[in-house]
């Protein structure tokens, strides 16, 4: 008899998850060939240094894996005062970190930025 119940458990459980999950999923990074990742993320990261963060962060790329339109919408619904990237880099990482993964499809500002550099080094290289 507790077997029955644990398993009509297991698949009520199961179902639930089924049927909530679409609600709350948004599209994860794609990470197709390791070794081209890990390449494409090095030159990516090095060239995103020199790139504004509205070529990075296009609105294709921030309503892909975000809530939001853009990447000043994302900053202004943050409770920092983000006006450059010097506001930004003053943000305690671990609060910041901690809005990018409610609120967007990453773990850190950093995977976040890696993925939008690795992305936009793709789509200017043609690969």
């Amino acid at each position: 008899m507790k077997l029955l119940l644990i398993l009509a458990l297991i698949v009520a459980l199961i179902a639930i998850y089924i049927f909530f999950k679409p609600l709350f999923k948004q599209k994860q990074p794609q990470n197709t060939n390791p070794k081209k990742s890990n390449q494409l993320q090095k030159e990516a990261t090095s060239s995103t240094k020199k790139t504004p963060y509205q070529d990075l962060f296009d609105s294709k790329f921030i309503k892909e894996y975000t809530s939001f339109e853009s990447i000043e919408e994302l900053f202004t619904a943050s409770e920092f005062q983000i006006k450059s990237k010097k506001d930004l880099d003053s943000i305690p990482q671990d609060k910041w970190n901690e809005f990018i993964r409610k609120h967007t499809s990453f773990f850190t500002w950093k995977e976040m930025i890696q993925q939008a550099g690795e992305e936009w080094f793709t789509k200017r290289s043609n690969f």
